[in-house]
């Protein structure tokens, strides 16, 4: 059984504990009384005459319609404004019924709204605390978010609190931000509130001020990174996940693609409001000979379009692939290759499910390869054609050229022996003006920093400018064009409250991103660790 849909359940908090009951209980009692007037006539009528209201809500559309734009004013408070244009969880009516213990989005397609924002409305309860008003059926329990609730109400459901915390956000103390400074990479004056997880433009009463001045930019973003797994080969270490994770956020990054995991990541990643917002893609999906044995999940051949289409559909909407397995002088020598075919039938088969494909490619042949079948993002690349860059940039092919790594394993890779060495040698000497091409050519160039240690994004930005990329465009690869890449939205109104603050202008300073001033996640400010 998947659940059970209770139809106007009408389940309240008893309030015969004997105690003198608080302002917000009387006024919860007094709401109960006169809802009936005010709110049930279409009840009345549904017992009454069914048929009477059957057909404006079933038979035509627009009467369904103007039900439910009725239900969503009424029901969450809009005093009589109707929804914006958008998409994702905020603009969807609050009286829609949800029939599961699942949050109605997932924080990758929250993240992406970028509709006007309508904030969930408060009521205090007992000893003045806030709690969000959340309209709809939650877990099997009708909430009214006229209904004031009891401050020790315990929810129902492990969902309804997950659901409740990721709509309504928090600010440090409860108490909403503010600030003024210069928004990258326009340069221009900006003043930005917080209001309940989402940025606003416009002011937010009893908003704390937490910069006069300074830079803004959006959250920053990961775009390759690898985190819960000590070394290669162990498993998923649930404890390192979330250091690894709280180590991205404290150098001011807020969104994390996971490019490949030993396994499926737990779901309590996408819950923690102190951690990054992930986008997984699953585990590493590999073919005989590609990969570490014990390291994601290995299938034959003939069997990996349908496991990525299967990893599609349970993951982020992002799979990773490996075209290539190149590590030492006999993996050079013969260099262990996905086959073309096999990899466009995957592309092919992902695409159709909605999601999109990542790939592990440095050999010549791979990145072809993998340009051909039409991936979504090349990792690494670092003997990738120059020649191929037109068809990336048309096809909307993205480059990871993940600089971190190979510079922090420069020593091991000089005690390669031959022809592995140079081979990795040269192809790091490539990456700075294959970046710089690949950006002259509209290829978007992103910021990935790969594996341990975690937390180093400022690094890889200036290792892409060291390699020849314009500061802006540099930062912007861990930035703004990351998240048009992602489909996450920047400082626009209503948007997630994901942004980081600097005293001096990160493009012109590269070692201030090693220091942000201000780091707020989902609408909190956070204290990052010393760095």
């Amino acid at each position: 059984m998947i659940g059970i849909f209770t139809h106007h359940p009408e389940l309240h908090p008893r309030l015969d504990g004997g105690a003198p009951l608080s302002a917000a209980e009387q006024r919860y009692l007094e709401h109960r009384a006169a809802r009936s007037d005010h709110d049930d006539s279409y009840a009345a009528a549904q017992s009454a005459r069914p048929n009477s209201l059957a057909p404006g809500l079933a038979d035509s559309p627009a009467g369904l319609a103007a039900w439910m734009l009725d239900k969503y004013r009424d029901w969450s408070e809009q005093s009589g404004r109707t929804p914006t244009s958008g998409s994702g969880e905020d603009q969807n009516p609050a009286g829609t019924s949800s029939l599961s213990n699942s949050p109605p989005a997932s924080s990758a397609t929250s993240a992406t709204s970028t509709g006007h924002y309508a904030p969930p409305q408060k009521l205090t309860g007992d000893g003045g605390t806030d709690r969000p008003r959340v309209g709809g059926v939650i877990g099997g329990r009708c909430l009214y978010p006229r209904s004031p609730m009891r401050t020790g109400d315990a929810p129902l459901c492990r969902g309804q609190t997950r659901w409740l915390s990721a709509v309504a956000g928090s600010s440090v103390a409860g108490v909403e931000m503010h600030l003024r400074g210069v928004c990258l990479p326009a340069r221009e004056p900006v003043e930005l509130w917080t209001d309940h997880g989402r940025i606003s433009r416009s002011p937010v009463p009893g908003a704390r001020t937490i910069a006069g001045d300074g830079f803004v930019v959006p959250g920053l973003v990961d775009m390759h990174s690898h985190p819960g797994a000590p070394e290669p080969g162990l498993p998923l270490d649930e404890a390192v996940l979330r250091a690894d994770l709280l180590a991205h956020r404290d150098a001011g990054v807020t969104a994390v693609r996971v490019a490949g995991a030993p396994g499926r990541l737990p779901g309590w990643v996408g819950e923690d409001p102190e951690l990054p917002r992930v986008i997984s893609a699953g585990p590493w999906l590999s073919t005989p000979g590609l990969f570490f044995p014990s390291w994601g999940r290995a299938v034959a051949e003939t069997e990996l379009p349908d496991a990525a289409a299967e990893e599609a559909a349970a993951g982020d909407g992002w799979v990773k692939l490996r075209g290539d397995w190149i590590v030492d002088e006999e993996t050079v020598a013969e260099p262990r290759l996905l086959p073309a075919d096999v990899l466009a039938e995957t592309v092919r088969r992902v695409h159709q499910v909605g999601a999109r494909v990542a790939i592990h490619a440095m050999h010549e042949t791979a990145c072809r390869t993998a340009v051909e079948a039409g991936v979504d993002s090349l990792e690494h690349g670092m003997w990738l054609d120059h020649d191929l860059l037109p068809r990336m940039a048309a096809q909307g092919t993205a480059l990871v050229p993940t600089y971190t790594p190979w510079a922090g394993q420069m020593a091991e890779i000089r005690a390669l022996g031959p022809p592995a060495r140079q081979w990795f040698l040269d192809g790091y000497a490539r990456l700075g003006p294959l970046t710089v091409a690949a950006h002259a050519a509209g290829v978007a160039v992103l910021a990935g920093t790969d594996f341990r240690p975690h937390g180093t994004i400022a690094a890889e930005v200036r290792h892409l400018i060291t390699g020849g990329l314009p500061a802006d465009a540099a930062l912007g690869a861990a930035c703004w064009t990351a998240r048009e890449f992602l489909g996450l939205p920047g400082l626009d109104d209503g948007a997630p409250a994901d942004f980081v603050v600097y005293d001096r202008d990160p493009a012109a300073d590269l070692h201030v991103l090693d220091h942000p001033a201000r780091i707020v996640l989902r609408g909190r400010l956070v204290s990052p660790a010393p760095r």
